[in-house]
């Protein structure tokens, strides 16, 4: 679902993408396909952070055929989807499958500055008193530079503090954000997340940070039959902030 546009801004931000760059949220054809915002509601002029925190189907398709699929099928793959992806424009809300710990991986890296975070189980191995085995995390440079990276951070804040994913907001962490931007000449975004769903509500999607949590919740049926009208804005952000307030 929506969790792919993640990729879709983050190469448009790479390419000369705005934050307050104005696009037409409206209905659209690419060739024979009609791709529809949910519930068919549009908001005409709309800039690129409202697009994103409303999720906007529209705007993601128009900004991913203006800076082309292969670009962002690329990053895509820089970020740990190795799908073998189709070579049109419906993967960008989603269309292809993959799996709850790529795309929290994926989103992890954001929140890590572009670092690379690599997903592992086994920290440290003891026996008879002895450690025989110690993960060594390997150093990595970011990915991306620090303005594509802030771009993006301030767009899945935005999803929390205004957008789809209001149910996951923590107003201890929206204001410990406004405090620090305010004091600081760097900004810093200490809560954020994107929400997904996909058609007929089969899918429910929510991954997002809490200072340095990053969790990923999928809400679905395992015979991929449709939902009760789950969408990743309701009860996955619900439980992802209830998840986040036991552990703070």
């Amino acid at each position: 679902g929506s969790l792919f546009k993640l990729f879709i801004y983050l190469t448009g931000f790479e390419n000369g993408l705005k934050i307050n760059d104005v696009f037409i949220d409206e209905p659209i054809k690419i060739a024979n396909w009609y791709p529809e915002n949910n519930d068919s509601k549009y908001r005409g002029k709309i800039s690129v952070k409202d697009a994103f925190a409303f999720s906007s189907n529209s705007v993601a398709v128009q900004i991913a055929d203006y800076f082309g699929i292969n670009k962002i099928i690329k990053n895509a793959k820089k970020l740990g989807i190795v799908n073998d992806f189709k070579n049109d424009l419906t993967i960008t809300l989603g269309s292809q499958e993959s799996t709850l710990l790529d795309m929290t991986t994926a989103y992890a890296t954001i929140v890590n500055n572009g670092i690379p975070v690599f997903p592992y189980a086994i920290n440290h191995i003891i026996v008879d008193g002895n450690i025989v085995y110690k993960r060594n995390a390997p150093e990595k440079k970011a990915m991306f530079d620090k303005t594509t990276i802030e771009n993006m951070q301030f767009l899945l804040y935005s999803v929390v503090n205004e957008g789809t994913g209001k149910n996951a907001k923590i107003e201890s962490l929206i204001e410990k954000t406004r405090a620090y931007n305010m004091m600081n000449t760097d900004n810093k975004f200490f809560i954020g997340g994107k929400t997904g769903s996909t058609q007929n509500n089969k899918d429910a999607w929510f991954i997002g940070f809490a200072n340095d949590l990053v969790i990923g919740i999928w809400m679905g049926n395992d015979d991929n039959t449709a939902t009760n009208r789950i969408m990743g804005g309701n009860l996955p952000a619900m439980l992802w902030k209830e998840i986040v307030e036991s552990i703070n």
